[in-house]
C-alpha cells in the first residue's frame, strides 16, 4: 500500500502553499513517498507543463498560476532558497542593486548576484542569473528585502558602488558606471564613510576607481573624504596602477587626484 504524503499531481500546490520556492529530488521522494526513478519521472512531466522549474541541476520549484507563461517566478522570489541549497553566500548586487536602491531600471531580464565561490550562470524562464564572485561576501553589508515567498539579501548602497566600480564594463562602460553610481547616492543619501568603511573588503584600485567615476559623473558625494583615504593609500615612490577601465589598454594619463591610470576617453 503506498505510504504517500503528497500525490504527484499535488506537489506543486503544495510546494506553493507551505512556500517552498527550491526542493531537491531527494526531498520530492520524501514527499511524496516515490523512489527516484518515478519521483524523476514526475518532476520531468511537471517541468513539461510548465508548473514545476529547475533554477539549478538538482533544485526543483513550484511555477505559480500567473508565471507559467514566463517558464518561472521572479528570481528574488527563489534565489535565497536556491543559494542556501547551494551552499553559497550571496547578496543581489550592480544593476539589479542599483536598480532597487533608485536607479533608473536597467537590464530587468536578468539579476546580477554576488556569491563567495563561482557559480554557473543559468537562464530560468525569462529571466538570465548571472552569478560574480567576492571572496568576502558574508562580511559585507547587505539589507534583507521581503518577498511574497520570504525574503532576498541585497548589497547596501555602498557595497553595490564598489562593486560597480570594481566592474564598470557591467553597466556598459566606466561612464555609465559612474552615471548609475550617481544616481544610487542620490537616491539613497549615501555618503563617503560608509564607502570607506566597505572599502576595506575590496583592493584599493576599487576605491580610486569610484572616487574617478563619481568626480566624473558629478555625484553629490563628499569626495574629499574619499580623496584623502585613497591619499592614505598611497606610495610617493610607486608609479599608480589602478585602471579607470580595468578592461582597457595599461597606458594613459596619471590621474594624480586619484592614482589611476586614465586609459578610458569616454
Amino acid at each position: 500500500m503506498s505510504t504517500c504524503k503528497v500525490a504527484p499531481r499535488n506537489l506543486v500546490e503544495h510546494l506553493l502553499l507551505e512556500r517552498r520556492t527550491v526542493v531537491t529530488l531527494p526531498e520530492i521522494c520524501a514527499l511524496t513517498g516515490l523512489a527516484p526513478k518515478p519521483a524523476a519521472d514526475a518532476v520531468a512531466m511537471l517541468r513539461r507543463s510548465r508548473r514545476l522549474f529547475s533554477p539549478y541541476r538538482g533544485l526543483h520549484g513550484p511555477v505559480p498560476l500567473g508565471y507559467r507563461r514566463w517558464g518561472a517566478p521572479p528570481a528574488t522570489d527563489f534565489i535565497d532558497s536556491m543559494m542556501a541549497a547551494l551552499g553559497r553566500e550571496y547578496y543581489v548586487s550592480l544593476l539589479s542593486a542599483a536598480t532597487h536602491h533608485g536607479a533608473a531600471p536597467r537590464q530587468p531580464d536578468t539579476l546580477h548576484v554576488m556569491v563567495d565561490s563561482q557559480t554557473a550562470n543559468q537562464n530560468v524562464g525569462s529571466m538570465r542569473l548571472r552569478f560574480y564572485t567576492h571572496a568576502r561576501v558574508g562580511r559585507l553589508a547587505a539589507e534583507q528585502v521581503p518577498t511574497p515567498t520570504g525574503s532576498f539579501l541585497v548589497a547596501s548602497p555602498a557595497v553595490t558602488s564598489l562593486d560597480l566600480a570594481a566592474r564598470p564594463h557591467l553597466a556598459g562602460d566606466p561612464t555609465a558606471a559612474g552615471a548609475v553610481i550617481r544616481e544610487v547616492v542620490a537616491a539613497t543619501g549615501l555618503e563617503a564613510p560608509a564607502i570607506l568603511d566597505a572599502a576595506q573588503h575590496y583592493p584599493a584600485s576599487c576605491l580610486r576607481r569610484l572616487g574617478w567615476l563619481a568626480e566624473r559623473a558629478r555625484t553629490p558625494l563628499d569626495l574629499d573624504a574619499v580623496a584623502e583615504a585613497v591619499d592614505r593609500q598611497s606610495r610617493p615612490d610607486v608609479r599608480p596602477s589602478a585602471l579607470a577601465d580595468p578592461r582597457g589598454p595599461r597606458r594613459g594619463r596619471v590621474n594624480a587626484r586619484w592614482g589611476l591610470i586614465e586609459n578610458n576617453e569616454r
